[in-house]
């Protein structure tokens, strides 16, 4: 088990502390990717590095959605992730279309985040059940980023070899 946050700034923090990191990761791996590197599609069913942060950022909203939920009490039920449809990567890449302005929305929405967590009301906090679901998600590893930035190299590799 994952070390939880007791507090909401402890919370603010831990959240800082992971975005921070999977921002590196992310700023890292991007910095000698180039735009036909990043548009190259490695295969006709596989995601585009583009496509693969569009993704990132539609489901990043999902989250921001997810703590507000959590907060008031009033979570849906999925039976599918909303964010892994193509047409949801393909309107974030039309108002994004250059590597350049696709990683500062994302690294924008990973900065809202952040900020939900530090701005959480302080009457949320006695919500156990809701404020453990928040904790958790914050202090468990970011499997889902680290499987879609070797998502990413293995796009940049197909790229490079073509």
């Amino acid at each position: 088990m994952p070390t939880l946050a007791n507090t909401i700034g402890e919370l603010a923090d831990q959240a800082k502390a992971r975005y921070a990191q999977i921002n590196h990761d992310i700023d890292s791996f991007l910095e000698d990717v180039s735009q036909e590197e990043a548009a190259h599609k490695p295969a006709p069913a596989e995601w585009r590095i583009m496509d693969v942060l569009a993704h990132l950022i539609y489901d990043e909203r999902a989250i921001q959605s997810f703590i507000a939920e959590v907060v008031c009490s009033r979570e849906p039920h999925y039976d599918e992730y909303p964010s892994n449809q193509e047409f949801t990567n393909q309107a974030t890449i039309a108002v994004y279309p250059t590597l350049s302005a696709i990683h500062q929305e994302l690294k924008h929405a990973f900065q809202e985040t952040t900020e939900l967590y530090a701005h959480l009301p302080e009457s949320f906090l006695p919500n156990k059940q809701g404020f453990w679901r928040l904790a958790y998600s914050v202090a468990d590893q970011p499997i889902h980023y680290q499987a879609h930035l070797d998502q990413m190299r293995s796009a940049l590799k197909s790229a490079r070899e073509n």
